[in-house]
């Protein structure tokens, strides 16, 4: 294992947002972390160290608001085949897995919103024949007024 940053996934998000998913790997623990950008300002950065997958799980997930924006990070085994996200009533999402470097059978994915109104989301780990492996939950209020730091977030794994 190695101790360097690496960049596994960056895009452009629907609401105009630039992300990018870095995984830093070392002998006795794996930092997955989201960050995202809007118009040049950092509008969120979480995510999670440890160790790549904890035992028995499937999953590991993070995830955290900051202003108006909310993210979750994920690193999963290779026993889960898709990960699907549903946001309200919209249909739902596949999530890509990128290869997490250096830790063979473990991917990692990312995802983030802008958050204007109450959202219910939902992010589901199937395997490769269907079969739904974890389910999580995730419901969100509107943002509150700026009061210091609205950052944090929660981990599992």
């Amino acid at each position: 294992m190695q101790d360097d940053e690496v960049v596994v996934a960056r895009g452009v998000l629907p609401s105009g947002e630039d992300w990018q998913l870095t995984v830093t790997v070392r002998p006795d623990d794996v930092t997955t972390m989201l960050g995202v950008r809007r118009q040049g300002a950092v509008v969120f950065g979480g995510g999670m160290g440890g160790p790549a997958l904890a035992e028995h799980r499937d999953l590991n997930l993070y995830w955290g608001r900051e202003g108006d924006f909310f993210g979750i990070v994920v690193r999963a085994a290779e026993s889960v085949a898709q990960l699907t996200l549903a946001v309200g009533s919209a249909e739902p999402a596949e999530l890509r897995l990128y290869p997490v470097p250096h830790c063979p059978g473990v991917n990692a994915a990312a995802f983030g919103l802008t958050v204007d109104g109450m959202a219910e989301i939902s992010l589901s780990a199937c395997d490769e024949d269907g079969h739904v492996l974890e389910t999580y939950s995730f419901p969100v209020a509107p943002p509150a007024p700026p009061r210091g730091n609205t950052g944090g977030g929660r981990h599992t794994g």
